[in-house]
Parts: C-alpha cells; structure tokens; sequence
C-alpha cells in the first residue's frame, strides 16, 4: 500500500469515527450548501471557531471528508497527543500568542506549516482552518487574520491552479447541552483566479509577502465568512432572536413537525439584519414573553402544546410496543454504556468553560466508550465473536440512547398536554394569546427582511423524532453564551 493509498483510507476512516462521534453527542446536524464544495481542485476551508474540538469534527461529518486541519503547534508539545495529531494529518502553525509557550522560530514554522499546505492544495487536496486564531463561545465572527490569505497566494504564486476558497459557518443551539443541535452553512465559494485581478492589481506581484493583496483577500475572506456565520449584537440578542424564531415556527395547535435547529437559525439572522429599533423592539417582547412564562411555571411547550391527547396516546402506545420488542438490545446497550457515560459526565463536570467542555467530552468518549466495548468484547467470547460482540455492544448502546430519548420525548409530550389542561390551564390560555401576538409580530418582521431561503441539501443526524427538538424548549437562556476560551485546536494567523 502506498503512502497515498494510506492516507486515504485512514482520512475515510476518521470521517465514519467523527460520523460516530456526533451521533453520540448530536440528535441533529443540519447542513446546508454542501453542493458549494468542489470536487476535483484544490480547496481551502475557512471556518468559524466558537466550540473547541468540536468545531473540525462536526466539519467533517457535515463536509463528508476529512480536510487536512491545520492547528496550533503548541498541540505538539503534549507528547501523548503526537500520534494522534499524525494520525489525523493535521498541520502545525505557529502563532505569536503563543510565544510564551513556544519559542521556537514562528516565522520559519510557518514557512514550513505553509509549504506543506501548498503542497496538498497542488495535488489537489483539501485544506483547513479557522483564521480567526483562537477559539471562544462567541455571538459573532472575532478578527480574521491574514494565514488564510497567505495560504492562497502562496500557493497561487507557486503555480498551483484552480484554488478555491469556501467559507463555513458552523452554530451551536447549546454548547453545554449534552445531546444538542448544530447547524452548518456552506457559503458562497470564492474562485481565487478569477477574483485575483481584484486582488492583486496588474503590476504587483502575486505572492504572501504582498501586504496590500493579503489584506484585499483577507477582508473577503472576512467577509464571506461573516455572511455564514452567526452574526449577532450580543449573547443576550442571539438567544432572544432564536427564541422568537422558535414561537414562530412552532405553531399553535396540532402538529407533528417541529422546526429543525437549522430553520430556527436562518430565522433568527434573518431577524438579527432588522434595523436597531425593530430588533430591539424584538428583544423587548421575547424577554417580557419569557417572564411570563417562567413566572408562571410553564415552558413554551406547555403552552403550546401541539398534538391532542388522542395523538400523543397513540404515539405512546406505538412507541412502548416497540421499545418492548427491542428490550433486549435496550438493557444490554444500557448496561454497557453506564460506566463510560458516567465517565464521561463527570470529566464535563469539572470543566466550567463550554468550549473546553465540548473538547474534554470528545476527547474521554472516543477513549472510553471504545475501550469499554473492546474490553467487554474480550471478557464475554472469543476470537472473532469478540469482534462481533464489541460491535454489538456500540450498536446496542445507539438504540438504547433512542430508546430513552424517545420515552423521554413521550412523557414530556404527555405531560405538556397534562399541565396546558390542568391546574395552570388558566395560566397556559392567556400566555397563548400573548405567545399568538409574539409569533405574528415576528411573522410580519420576517416578511419585511425578504423569503426564506430554500437550501439545496440538508442532512439531519439525529437519533430520535424530530419532535424532540423543540419539545423541552424553555425560555431561559443558554448560560454558555457569555463564557470565553483561548484553548481548542488553535489556526493560522
């Protein structure tokens, strides 16, 4: 097997683990725009960085491929990290924050960082990166610095041809939420040739030492990126401007659809490009709605509680005559995913930063869960039953993670209905007046900022009904939101 053969099979490799990864931590990822990723050139991907490690994982299930990725070089500096990072391919960049840290020669690390980028744009291979450096739970884009920018023109200059840059923008419903959901847009591509006589006027040389040209490319690469990415005032502002999305696209009265965290995105940035009174007039009302609600012990999805109770039982009965056919697999996928879940569960615990949560849970569950299996697989039978029972016991552990979130969705579903008719009935009819007036009001802002934009291709990863999106939905706000972190896997500057 050659060395390029290699890597490519690993590369598919760890693209199914990422696939298998987000399964466990996602009930849905929403993609849009895929098609905007070009086969068959060289491509470099600039990405946003607001969730750690997590970030280039739900990159490469939402891309289907692994990129090469390029991170920090202080990564390397913990020995026992160094085969994984040579296992993913990724490439090291040194950057002047970290010079406390590392005192090598950044310049001449980033000659070499550089070269081995252009090397896989040459053959026509995948790069990328999050040129914004560093990493945080942000409401917005922070500063895009010029790696992207060099990257290209570096590789331009080297005779490499066809390059072309695409943004992704990547958003988070909850970063701390331990099953949440994600939304990634693929932006608008950009062709390198035939922007450049933009870029780089008929005279000036094209090359990474072009400072005006690097500053050009990499306020349009600023640029595209912000228009995929969120973009919003505050913490406070985006989690409002979701919540209204979220009242308006979750009728009134029956219905078995619920939003899709992606549709709830779009709206609310659609809601954020208002003007500042109608925004504000926005925030006001969503913030008054909330208080209501929570004053009155309710959530939004008591009161507006969706199907009638004929449906729910029956929903409720379906679903109890399955879970007893597949109890079996439930208990044996319970049993053997306790331990590392617990693991997993308290190593996020003693992590207070959300970004650094998100990593340190990936991190521990692709070392514990696997072991685990294997483990089990070795105890329990031999040879090459011990195979098939370590892969039976992961498939195991799925369907037991469906099995509880669909009894779970269920019981929340019944007991929205119980509480909307019940003893705060009185309470759940006014709100619904009050919630009927938020949703037309933002209806008609939404009407104002132009149609909705259709997406070419959306996946969903999810393990549960697409009613458990917005079935538990609250009006409080994420805490993660305001919290910030300079660790994760670190970019280009």
């Amino acid at each position: 097997m050659t060395a390029g053969t290699a890597r490519r099979t690993t590369d598919r490799f760890l693209a199914r683990v990422a696939t298998v990864v987000l399964r466990g931590f996602f009930r849905e990822i929403d993609v849009d725009g895929r098609a905007h990723i070009p086969t068959g050139r060289p491509v470099l991907l600039v990405l946003n960085h607001f969730n750690g490690l997590v970030d280039p994982i739900v990159a490469v299930r939402a891309l289907g491929r692994l990129p090469r990725f390029m991170a920090k070089a202080t990564l390397w500096k913990r020995r026992p990290a160094r085969p994984f990072l040579a296992l993913a391919g990724l490439i090291p960049v040194y950057r002047a924050a970290d010079r406390a840290e590392d005192r090598r020669d950044a310049a001449a690390g980033n000659r070499s960082a550089f070269a081995a980028a252009h090397d896989v744009l040459a053959t026509g291979g995948t790069v990328a990166l999050f040129p914004e450096g560093t990493t945080s739970a942000r409401s917005r884009l922070a500063e895009v610095k010029t790696g992207a920018a060099r990257i290209a023109l570096g590789a331009a200059a080297q005779g490499v041809e066809g390059i072309t840059i695409v943004p992704v923008g990547i958003a988070y419903e909850d970063r701390v939420a331990f099953r949440g959901r994600a939304y990634v847009e693929v932006g608008e591509p950009f062709d390198l040739a035939g922007e450049l006589p933009g870029i780089v006027p008929l005279g000036e040389e094209v090359s990474e030492d072009n400072r005006a040209a690097v500053d050009r490319l990499t306020a349009e690469i600023d640029a595209r990126l912000r228009a995929c990415s969120p973009n919003y005032g505050s913490p406070r502002q985006e989690a409002a401007l979701q919540l209204a999305a979220k009242v308006a696209l979750r009728p009134l009265g029956p219905t078995d659809r619920e939003p899709t965290f992606g549709e709830v995105e779009r709206a609310a940035r659609r809601l954020s490009e208002l003007d500042e009174e109608a925004r504000v007039d926005v925030v006001a009302a969503v913030a008054d709605y909330a208080l209501d609600v929570r004053l009155s012990h309710l959530n939004d999805a008591e009161i507006a509680p969706g199907p009638g109770l004929a449906a729910r039982f029956r929903r409720a009965v379906a679903t109890i005559v399955l879970l007893v056919v597949l109890l079996p697999f439930i208990v044996v996928g319970l049993l053997a995913n306790l331990v590392p879940y617990a693991v997993v569960r308290l190593a996020s615990r003693r992590v207070d930063v959300p970004v650094t949560k998100g990593t340190v849970r990936v991190l521990v569950a692709v070392a514990v869960f696997p072991l685990t299996w294997i483990i089990l697989g070795i105890v329990l039978a031999d040879d090459y039953l011990a195979v098939l029972v370590t892969i039976a016991l992961g498939v195991s552990g799925f369907v037991a993670l469906w099995a509880v979130e669909t009894a779970l969705l269920n019981w929340r579903l019944l007991s929205a209905w119980r509480v909307a008719r019940g003893e705060r009935r009185w309470f759940a009819d006014r709100l619904r007046d009050d919630r009927e007036a938020l949703a037309r009001k933002v209806d008609g802002l939404l009407g104002d900022v132009g149609p909705v934009a259709i997406p070419d291709t959306t996946t969903t990863t999810t393990t549960a009904t697409s009613a458990t999106t917005t079935a538990t939905t609250t009006a409080s706000e994420p805490s993660d939101r305001a919290a910030t972190d300079a660790g994760g896997p670190g970019p280009a500057r």
